[in-house]
């Protein structure tokens, strides 16, 4: 059985004897959580970044949407073949930060028309902003998803520098920093 000051030392890593050690480790430990949030945040957008580059290169992302949120990137959309499909899936799981992958994505046969070179520019300018979400069509962007309310002014300002036909918002905005 445990004392009483046996335990608090246990719990807050501080005797009462010494007095010193213990507050550093609990408040490392409090900073560390803090700064979790943050930390998590430019992950996601590391992630939707390496998902933008690998868009560019490779066609079997032609057909895909993704968001990424605490590491866990959703997919969906189209890819071409079943081969396409688990290839897709392996490369997303590799990517540094990923801990889960969603695979929302169905086989169908895909056409890449003009719209490939225009979703590869808007992926790109999405990448900043890993819950927001753009499907492009007839060279029209449709925005899912959710923004910052504070990046919704440069996200626009960005895809309108594409010179796309129009640009449908349909962004839920969140306050800044959640």
């Amino acid at each position: 059985m445990t004392t009483y000051r046996q335990r608090v030392t246990l719990l807050t890593g501080v005797s009462r004897r010494t007095g010193r050690g213990g507050y550093f480790f609990l408040l490392l430990g409090l900073g560390s959580l803090l700064t979790a949030g943050c930390n998590r945040h430019a992950m996601d957008q590391d992630i939707k970044t390496q998902l933008a580059l690998k868009a560019k290169t490779e066609l079997n992302y032609a057909g895909l949407q993704y968001t990424v949120n605490g590491g866990a990137v959703t997919l969906s959309g189209k890819c071409p073949t079943p081969k396409a499909k688990s290839e897709v899936l392996r490369s997303v799981k590799d990517i540094a930060g990923v801990k889960q992958v969603v695979d929302q994505v169905q086989v169908a046969p895909l056409q890449i028309g003009t719209d490939y070179t225009l979703k590869s520019a808007v992926d790109s300018v999405l990448a900043k902003h890993p819950l927001a979400l753009a499907q492009v069509q007839d060279s029209v962007v449709t925005l899912t998803g959710q923004v910052d309310e504070k990046q919704l002014q440069n996200l626009l300002s960005g895809l309108s520098s594409l010179y796309p036909r129009q640009v449908r918002n349909q962004l839920q905005l969140r306050p800044e920093g959640r």
